[in-house]
């Protein structure tokens, strides 16, 4: 599919906000990364390999790219949407 198609499938479906990204490597965010755990900002709920974590390859050997969606945080209560109700709050975290 091409990435235009893509694009107007997801329009379709009531996602607005979508684009594609290179594969990586992403070295930027490794540094950004390590300055978080030197920082002691790790929730402990990352995956602990950091190049698993900005290198895509490392769990998906044949990834090509990568399609990313961005959904509103509050959107109201609505009975038919893409989240789950348990994230419809003000602040879900």
């Amino acid at each position: 599919m091409k990435k235009e198609e893509l694009k107007e499938f997801c329009k379709l479906i009531g996602i607005d906000c979508v684009g594609i990204a290179p594969i990586g490597p992403y070295y930027d965010l490794e540094k950004i990364i390590k300055q978080r755990l030197l920082n002691g900002y790790i929730t402990g709920m990352e995956e602990p390999m950091i190049e698993k974590r900005v290198n895509p390859k490392e769990i998906m050997e044949n990834v090509k790219s990568i399609i990313v969606c961005a959904f509103p945080y509050y959107i109201g209560n609505f009975d038919e949407s893409n989240l789950s109700k348990y994230c419809y709050g003000e602040d879900y975290h």
